[in-house]
């Protein structure tokens, strides 16, 4: 599923929030039975950001970065990602798509989200569709960024985990829905007491598959908020 149509840049701009800009075609792929694309993810991600997402020590990478961090190498990965100082943040959130091609970054058909626990130095991977198919994906992402998210003091590579008993999608669309809730399910619980990996993902672990699905009107009343304000 294409997911760059019509955002060109004299497309409307319907709101913005920090850095995350929406325009019409981004706001339509909140609407029921759409595939979510970059530009929405981004804007939750940045709402998170802004709330409890904003919590010390942690970082949520918008998909556009996340992207680039799984294909660019040397300085080029360092130069992108350096001025990000994942080294000295303790949790980290990479959104993955199964984009395999770089020179189509509007490309892809799946979300699935990446997050690095420095306290573990562990990845854990959490695909919302029953099978993972995002695993090979999320593998190849965790290796390119290893490095630069674990830092040089000798801890080792990190190790990949899939988390169980995740609440998982029940159709073809929702894979983008089911990141942004875990994404803020892993904030909310990681602003909680003690701010350990295991309390986060115990949130996440949590979440009411209604209240996923009631994600999309959710995002889309905040978006009606700002562009009315």
């Amino acid at each position: 599923t294409g997911r760059g149509a019509g955002r060109g840049p004299m497309a409307a701009k319907v709101a913005a929030l920090g850095d995350a800009v929406l325009r019409e075609a981004d706001v339509a792929t909140l609407a029921e039975g759409a595939w979510v694309g970059d530009a929405a993810v981004a804007f939750w991600f940045e709402h998170l950001a802004q709330g409890p997402g904003g919590a010390p020590g942690l970082a949520l990478l918008p998909p556009a970065v996340a992207f680039l961090a799984a294909f660019a190498e040397g300085d080029a990965l360092a130069a992108l990602l350096g001025p990000l100082d994942l080294a000295g943040q303790d949790l980290v959130l990479l959104p993955v798509n199964d984009n395999a091609d770089v020179e189509a970054a509007g490309a892809g058909s799946h979300w699935s989200l990446l997050v690095y626990d420095r306290a573990g130095n562990t990845f854990h991977h959490l695909d919302p569709m029953e099978g993972d198919p995002n695993a090979a994906r999320a593998a190849a992402m965790a290796r390119n960024v290893a490095s630069l998210l674990a830092g040089r003091g000798g801890r080792g590579r990190p190790g990949l985990e899939t988390p169980k008993r995740l609440p998982k999608q029940t159709n073809g669309s929702d894979c983008g829905v089911f990141i942004m809730y875990y994404a803020e399910a892993l904030c909310r619980g990681w602003a909680g007491p003690g701010s350990a990996f295991d309390s986060a993902l115990a949130a996440a672990r949590a979440a009411d598959p209604a209240d996923i699905s009631a994600l999309r009107g959710r995002v889309r009343r905040l978006v009606a908020e700002l562009a009315a304000a």
